[in-house]
């Protein structure tokens, strides 16, 4: 038996040597696999919150500016004020007494149609909870967003009031802050001045006349 074991074991050896080898390359194998899904994976879902800005962004640019033009005559109509002073921290009395008067008579009546509003929250959305990638929506809309913010600034503050559990539009609050450092005091100005014109310029009658008429 001894004399068995003398003469089998240098086979015994070899075999050993070689399962540790064959081993280590199914680990190493095993591991530049997961590896590559890793990466494989890190792409798609890099894509997709690409594609899910780029949504985002279309919704602003299509569906928003769509809204913002329907209540913009109804802003005129109501002679409701304008901001022109610096955003806070959007709490209610971060507005001026005499601004918050001023709007506090007309809000009733306004805030009953406040959807462009409500669509910047559903568009924040995306980048907040990070579904979409903010580093490509800043880059299309970041500059545009701030200013129709800031612009609409005491509108949000005084209809979200104090409360600070669950305050309204905290989406909007949120990517507003996120995004606003990254801007200029005056790329802010330009841009609010320039969405303002491209509101105005825009048609209110979007109706296609029967042909012969």
């Amino acid at each position: 038996m001894l004399e068995f074991i003398t003469s089998v074991r240098p086979y015994l050896e070899v075999l050993s040597f070689t399962a540790t080898i064959i081993l280590v390359i199914g680990l190493i194998l095993a591991r530049s696999q997961l590896v590559a899904f890793s990466r494989d994976a890190n792409v798609r879902n890099e894509r997709l919150a690409k594609e899910k800005a780029i949504e985002a962004a279309t919704r602003y640019l299509s569906e928003y500016i769509r809204l913002a033009n329907i209540e913009y005559d109804k802003i005129v109509e109501l002679k409701l004020p304008t901001f022109n002073g610096e955003v806070d921290d959007f709490s209610a009395f971060s507005v001026s007494t005499n601004l918050r008067r001023k709007m506090n008579e007309t809000l009733l009546i306004a805030k009953t149609d406040l959807s462009s509003i409500n669509e910047l929250e559903l568009i924040a959305s995306y980048f907040i909870s990070r579904v979409a990638d903010e580093k490509t929506g800043f880059r299309i809309i970041g500059r545009s967003y701030c200013a129709t913010v800031k612009s609409n600034y005491h509108i949000i503050s005084i209809l979200r009031g104090n409360d600070t559990a669950q305050p309204y539009w905290y989406n909007i609050v949120a990517l507003y802050q996120l995004w606003a450092p990254s801007l200029t005091r005056e790329e802010l100005e330009s841009s609010s001045i320039g969405l303002a014109q491209r509101l105005a310029a825009l048609p209110t009658d979007r109706s296609v006349a029967p042909l012969g008429c």
